[in-house]
C-alpha cells in the first residue's frame, strides 16, 4: 500500500524530530564525559601529590633524632594520611569504571542511532523518487510504465514504512536505557564521593590527633638537653630514651597495604584504558595540575 503525502510529509518531520534528539543528547553526554573524566584525572595526580607528602614526612620523621614526641607524631601521622590515600585510590577506580565508562560506551550507542537514521531518510527519500516517477508515467499515458512504477513505489513504501517503524522503536529504548543510564550515573558518583569523603574525614580527624598530640615542650626540653651537650655543659634536664621505628609502618608509601599501583603506574591505568585521550592536557608535575581548568582531549571512544 502507496503512503499519503501526509503521512511521508510525517516521516520526514519526524526523523528532524530524532536528529535534533540525537544531537542534543549527544553534546551534553559529550561535556558530561569530558568532565567526569578530568574530575578522575585530577583526583588521580592529587592521590599521587598526596603520597608524595607522606613520603616526606615519614622521611623527615626517620631523620627527626631529637623531637621524639614530633618524630612518633609524625610516624602515625603519615600512615593515617597514607589511608586517605589508598581510599583516593578506590575512589578514582569506581570513577572510571562506574561514571566514565558508561558515559565514553555511549559513542557507540549515537552512531548506531545516526544509522538508522540515515537509513531511514534513505528510504524515504527513495519513496519519494518512486512517486516522481509514478506521476510522469502517469502523465505520459502509457500502459505498462505505470504498473512498473507503482510495483516500485509500494515497495520504497514498504521499505519507509519499515525504516521508519524500526527508527521509532531503536529511539524509544534509547531514550529509555539514556534516563535509566543517567540516573544510575549520577547517582554512583555522589555515592562514590560520599563514601571517599565520609572515610577520608575519619582518617584526617586521626591526623588532626596526631598533630594535637605533639608535645611542644618536652621536644623543646630535648633540644635544649642536645645543645648543652654540644656546648660541652651537663645537661640537667632528664632526656627521653631513643625511640624505635613504630611497628607495622613502613616509609615506603608505595608499599602500603591496598596501594599496589606506583604513581606512575595508576596514571597508566587511566590513561592506557582507551576509554578516553589525555591529549591536549597538562600532565606534568606542575603545581598547576589541580587547577581548574578545562581538558578538550576528551572524547568519546569512537
Amino acid at each position: 500500500m502507496n503512503r499519503s503525502s501526509t503521512t511521508v510529509n510525517g516521516s520526514e518531520r519526524q526523523a528532524k524530530f530524532v536528529q535534533d534528539r540525537i544531537n542534543q543528547v549527544e553534546k551534553y553526554f559529550g561535556f558530561l564525559c569530558q568532565t567526569f573524566g578530568s574530575i578522575t584525572r585530577k583526583n588521580a595526580r592529587l592521590r599521587d601529590k598526596s603520597d608524595i607528602l607522606t613520603t616526606h614526612v615519614l622521611s623527615y620523621a626517620d631523620n627527626e633524632s631529637i623531637n621524639h614526641s614530633t618524630r612518633k607524631c609524625l610516624v602515625e601521622f603519615a600512615g593515617n594520611y597514607g589511608t586517605v590515600q589508598d581510599y583516593r585510590q578506590a575512589q578514582v577506580e569506581r570513577l572510571e569504571a562506574k561514571v566514565v565508562k558508561p558515559l565514553s560506551n555511549y559513542g557507540n550507542v549515537f552512531k548506531k542511532l545516526k544509522a538508522d537514521l540515515k537509513r531511514a531518510i534513505a528510504s524515504r527519500k527513495k519513496e519519494m523518487k518512486q512517486q516522481k516517477s509514478l506521476q510522469t508515467a502517469k502523465e505520459k499515458n502509457t500502459g505498462n510504465p505505470n504498473l512498473i512504477a507503482e510495483n516500485a513505489l509500494q515497495h520504497a513504501s514498504e521499505d519507509a514504512s519499515r525504516s521508519s517503524k524500526e527508527l521509532e522503536d531503536s529511539m524509544n529504548r534509547f531514550e529509555k536505557n539514556k534516563i535509566t543510564d543517567l540516573k544510575k550515573v549520577l547517582s554512583d558518583y555522589v555515592k562514590i564521593e560520599m563514601s571517599f569523603h565520609s572515610k577520608a574525614l575519619e582518617y584526617l580527624t586521626k591526623c588532626s590527633q596526631n598533630l594535637e598530640a605533639i608535645d611542644e615542650d618536652e621536644d623543646l626540653t630535648e633540644f635544649k638537653n642536645s645543645l648543652r651537650e654540644f656546648r660541652g655543659v651537663p645537661s640537667i634536664l632528664p632526656r627521653q630514651g631513643e625511640m624505635s621505628n613504630q611497628p607495622g609502618v613502613s616509609s615506603n608509601v608505595n608499599q602500603r597495604p591496598g596501594n599496589t599501583l606506583t604513581s606512575t603506574a595508576r596514571e597508566q591505568t587511566l590513561t592506557s584504558s582507551g576509554m578516553y585521550s589525555t591529549d591536549g592536557i597538562d600532565d606534568d608535575d606542575d603545581d598547576d595540575d589541580l587547577s581548574d581548568d578545562d581538558d578538550d582531549g576528551y572524547e568519546y571512544r569512537r
